[in-house]
């Protein structure tokens, strides 16, 4: 059995354990590598943002997204403010199957790429489909597998998979975890709490690292609904 899959199956009876220890709603959605299978309310827009900081300097992204028709449409903008700054534009859609509010799993399938300002062309493409599930039902843990494809122009493409977990700590605390995979890099791991404020809004903070590399990063997010 791939890595990457066994290392799925870990966190997914992680959870499972987790699941009847907790009364409170889990929220899907955070600034996170692996996605969840739902988006904006019909007719609503937000805005993700966050600044991650590596030990080499920070990157800046801002992800605003509205659902039309049932499809999100995104357009993230990013900075990588290091000796030579890069700016990367993502526009990105995704459309959900089966929706995760009023079923105990959900299904959606999404597709972006990345344009780069100093390269001035497209650097590369991806195609995700996250599946989410309820593991209670209190809905205080959400499992989310991702699996996809990724490709760089002019190199070979690679699977991606990942598997996230929110545990509701509290009804405005939530614990997320993450293992994601990509055949072309390393395996990331990031762990955190988000704190609700509001109805919509949130803060995020996690601690991440690729494995096997001296990489590390702490990332503070923010969701707002417009």
């Amino acid at each position: 059995m791939p890595l990457m899959y066994q290392r799925a199956i870990s966190v997914a009876l992680f959870s499972a354990v987790l699941s009847p220890l907790c009364a409170f709603q889990a929220r899907a959605g955070a600034s996170l590598f692996v996605d969840d299978a739902a988006v904006t309310a019909p007719g609503h827009c937000q805005v993700e943002a966050w600044v991650r900081g590596f030990h080499h300097g920070q990157e800046y992204t801002a992800v605003p997204a509205c659902t039309i028709a049932d499809t999100e449409l995104s357009l993230g903008y990013s900075v990588n403010a290091e000796a030579e700054a890069t700016q990367l534009w993502a526009p990105g859609v995704k459309r959900v199957f089966r929706d995760l509010e009023t079923h105990p799993w959900g299904l959606a399938v999404s597709a972006g790429a990345t344009w780069s300002g100093a390269a001035n062309r497209w650097t590369d493409w991806s195609i995700n489909v996250p599946a989410s599930v309820a593991l209670n039902t209190h809905r205080s843990v959400l499992l989310h597998v991702n699996v996809g494809w990724a490709e760089q122009t002019g190199q070979s493409g690679g699977l991606t998979a990942g598997t996230g977990l929110g545990v509701a700590l509290h009804p405005a605390w939530d614990l997320l975890a993450e293992i994601y995979d990509d055949q072309r890099g390393p395996t990331t791991i990031q762990l955190g709490l988000r704190r609700s404020v509001g109805q919509a809004a949130s803060v995020d903070v996690f601690v991440g690292a690729d494995r096997g590399q001296n990489n590390h990063w702490l990332t503070v997010g923010f969701n707002v609904p417009l």
